[in-house]
This record gives C-alpha cells, sequence and structure tokens, in this order.
C-alpha cells in the first residue's frame, strides 16, 4: 500500500517516527522460523533534500519510508518481496563484521548511503558516499545490492497494484 507526500511537518515526523520505532521501539519476539538474532535491516539512502529508508522486518514485513512524508507499506504480504527482505536481514545480519555499533541512526547527509541491523537493543551500521558503495568489492557493496533488489520489488509491486 503506499501513500503519498504528506503536506505538513507533522506528517514527515510521522515517517520519521516509523523509522526510529524499528530502531529502538521494544519488539515482538522473532518468528520462530527467523533466519538469526536480527530482527530488522534498513538501508538509507540520500533522496533529494531529504532520505530513503527501505526496511527489512524478520517476519518479512518490508517497507519503504521517506523523510518526505511519503512511502509505501505493506509489501512483506509479497511472498517475493518477503523472501528479498529476509534475505537482506539475513546479510546484514551476517555482515556485522562491517557493521560495527552505530553512533548516529538519524538522517544521513546527502550523497550517503548507510546499512543498519538491529539484533536486540544493539544497532549496528556503516554508512559511505554511495558512488563508493556502488563499486563492487566495497564492504557495503552487497548490501546495497540486496537492499535495491527489495527496493526494486517494492517499486514492481507498488506499480502494478496501482493499475
Amino acid at each position: 500500500m503506499a501513500f503519498g507526500r504528506k503536506k505538513d511537518s507533522a506528517d514527515f515526523a510521522g515517517t520519521a517516527s516509523l523509522r526510529m520505532n524499528a530502531l529502538t521501539a521494544p519488539l515482538p519476539p522473532l518468528p520462530a522460523d527467523a533466519l538469526g538474532k536480527g530482527s530488522v535491516a534498513l538501508l538509507d539512502m540520500s533522496a533529494g533534500n531529504g532520505m530513503a529508508s527501505v526496511i527489512s522486518y524478520a517476519d518479512g514485513t518490508t517497507s519503504l519510508y521517506l523523510s518526505s512524508g511519503g512511502g509505501v507499506i505493506g509489501m512483506g504480504a509479497n511472498p517475493e518481496a518477503r523472501d528479498e527482505s529476509r534475505a537482506f536481514l539475513a546479510l546484514a545480519e551476517a555482515s556485522l563484521d562491517v557493521l560495527p555499533p552505530a553512533v548516529d541512526i538519524g538522517e544521513i547527509p546527502p550523497g550517503e548511503v548507510r546499512v543498519l541491523v538491529r539484533i536486540g537493543d544493539q544497532v549496528h551500521g556503516a554508512s559511505a558516499p554511495k558512488d563508493l558503495v556502488r563499486v563492487a568489492g566495497h564492504p557495503l557493496n552487497k548490501l546495497w545490492v540486496q537492499g535495491q533488489r527489495v527496493l526494486t520489488l517494492i517499486r514492481l509491486i507498488s506499480e502494478k497494484d496501482k493499475q
């Protein structure tokens, strides 16, 4: 389900709140079929004057939040999106060697990419310029690629749902 651009700053704060809840709010227990200990992974990308966040939960819940107040929720009902989303989380969890405990989980500067993974109450993450992350061999490249797979499915499913 897509939700559009909001008009007032309270609505902008709403999507920021949803994103922060993913990283800080109490979470339900991991599903029985969870692949590991990670509960949520995020791919943050600068977008225009703000940020876009692809969010993947252990239960397959998949969303896109825009700091401008728009986004897409409910993609985890699609089996392909759910599987790609869970693959992103599994890869993030397996990448703790390049994702140290995160100090900053707020908005990122223009041109940056950040990957975050929440394991229990601890958030791990790393960021780098988008131009570097897109290069094969960069420590965050595989995470970027898998996050982009999730984002692509969100876009394709959203477009199909509009038809």
